[in-house]
């Protein structure tokens, strides 16, 4: 069920995803930087809509593996720490989600160098795209031509987002949803899922206090000025029924925000490291390893680089939650 909510939730934001690993590597091939709008108008002018969903197939077989393997050890881990302690605090959920999401990203590594391999082929110059036709070809190809170790490449920066990502995500999921049915009265299954995705990484960026101590209005006005009004975020509104619900949102949006901000780089290193092709000359990769890549992405193309396609990998980050474990909740009450 994990995999199938996963993959319901990638095929709304895999445009998103496309763009983001697009614009973050638009410096490596060459290409200046530039802001969304304009990218996304001249990508869909070049190349069509529908080049929007390259790389859609392995996509799909990432969450067959990642989200699998990341919820299913992280609701074992709670089960057997829940067992031993009697009961299962914020703090044990995070570190149950941190360690679920480093072993899920390791093990699902090779389907994300494929993926971010096929989504940013054909924005190389004609003489240097490697050609794939799709995740099997893309999958046997990279295994002959550079051997398995290639599927690794970037395991380092990946593991260490998706721990934030998995203590974040996951971790905090299960607890607000716990929070919402003793606290708020929200017994329906899909709200629940729905405000606990939506509350995501809200004591990440110090609102807690301000949402659940005050709750005032005073605190929202402040707080909306900030928010980044998504795709994610005009369906939330239409989806939420009470003006509690409402708060939570744009909280959470500004929250999210900065945790996209810190976990930036990191997915940055791991696209370029994905990315890579071996120096003509020297027959050394340029990449190798997080802190040389951010160094060196810092030394060549500037700080903010670090950041190139923050606007669309903020909203597959927020998107893929909400939609993720809205499905995945529903197939549970399916069943």
């Amino acid at each position: 069920m994990a995999g199938l909510g996963g993959i319901f939730g990638w095929m709304i934001v895999h445009p998103a995803n496309t763009a983001a690993v697009q614009m973050n590597l638009a410096t490596m091939s060459g290409n200046p930087p530039t802001g969304f709008v304009p990218f996304m108008r001249d990508l869909v002018r070049a190349r069509g809509f529908m080049s929007l969903y390259d790389g859609l197939g392995a996509g799909m077989m990432k969450q067959v593996v990642y989200a699998t393997s990341r919820i299913g050890l992280f609701e074992v881990m709670r089960d057997e720490y829940k067992l031993k302690y009697g009961s299962v605090d914020f703090l044990g959920r995070m570190g149950c989600g941190m360690l679920s999401g480093g072993i899920a990203a390791f093990i699902s590594c090779p389907t994300e160098v494929t993926l971010v391999r096929l989504s940013n082929d054909s924005t190389l110059p004609v003489e240097s795209r490697r050609n794939y036709t799709g995740v099997t070809n893309a999958f046997s190809r990279i295994m002959k031509e550079e051997g398995g170790a290639a599927f690794f490449r970037g395991a380092g920066p990946f593991v260490n987002r998706a721990m934030m990502v998995g203590a974040v995500q996951v971790g905090t999921n299960d607890q607000f949803k716990v929070f919402y049915k003793e606290k708020f009265g929200v017994t329906n299954e899909i709200s629940n899922v729905f405000c606990a995705g939506k509350f995501r990484g809200v004591t990440e960026g110090g609102f807690y206090s301000i949402l659940v101590v005050s709750g005032a209005l005073d605190s929202f006005s402040i707080l909306l000025p900030y928010s980044i009004i998504s795709l994610a975020s005009i369906m939330t509104i239409i989806l939420i029924s009470t003006i509690k619900q409402i708060y939570i949102l744009h909280t959470a949006m500004s929250s999210g925000l900065l945790y996209s901000i810190v976990t930036m780089p990191f997915e940055t290193c791991k696209n370029r490291m994905a990315f890579q092709k071996p120096d003509p000359a020297t027959g050394k990769l340029p990449f190798t390893g997080t802190a040389q890549a951010i160094t060196k992405i810092m030394k060549t193309d500037g700080i903010l680089a670090l950041w190139n396609g923050f606007i669309p990998y903020y909203l597959r980050c927020g998107g893929h939650t909400v939609f993720m474990f809205m499905a995945i909740q529903q197939l549970r009450l399916m069943m």
